[in-house]
């Protein structure tokens, strides 16, 4: 004859698969999550990206696109901004504005326009730094000093 399992066990021992199921879980998306967020050139025979992300996941900050030999950059922020027609980016003592195109719902990702050889672009490319701004709004980017070598390749990329 089966020894009978009391019913205040189950319940215990289901509680406990569960609690460690959980664990295991949360353990999995702390690792994924302790991934770091780098710059990263892509580039095929058109075109150039430069992205902040995190590699091999969908986890992605900034673009900044450009069609080969054009000179001109589209930055697309992948996060909530304000509400406009016209945004402005800057970095360090340049500022440049630019028509900003927005989509999804609270402007999840945002796009503007400038050229590389730009005072921004080119302080971007000194400082690491740049800042987007769209209604009253602002978004900044930048790129350890290890990684600066990646806006250079860029730039030469996006003219060449």
């Amino acid at each position: 004859m089966r020894p009978r399992t009391s019913l205040r066990v189950r319940p215990a021992i289901a509680a406990l698969s569960f609690a460690l199921t959980l664990s295991g879980l949360a353990h999995t998306a702390s690792a994924q999550s302790g991934r770091a967020w780098v710059w990263s050139v892509y580039e095929d025979d058109t075109a150039v990206t430069l992205a902040h992300e995190v590699p091999d996941t969908d986890r992605l900050r900034v673009a900044i696109q450009c069609e080969r030999g054009t000179g001109l950059a589209r930055i697309t922020h992948y996060g909530a901004l304000g509400a406009g027609a016209m945004g402005r980016l800057s970095s360090g003592s340049a500022t440049h504005q630019s028509e900003a195109e927005t989509r999804g719902r609270r402007n999840l990702r945002v796009s503007m326009s400038v050229r590389v050889d730009n005072a921004v672009f080119s302080n971007f490319a000194g400082t690491g730094r740049m800042t987007m701004t769209l209604g009253g709004e602002s978004a900044e980017f930048s790129v350890p000093q290890a990684q600066r070598d990646q806006i250079g390749r860029f730039v030469s990329l996006c003219l060449g």
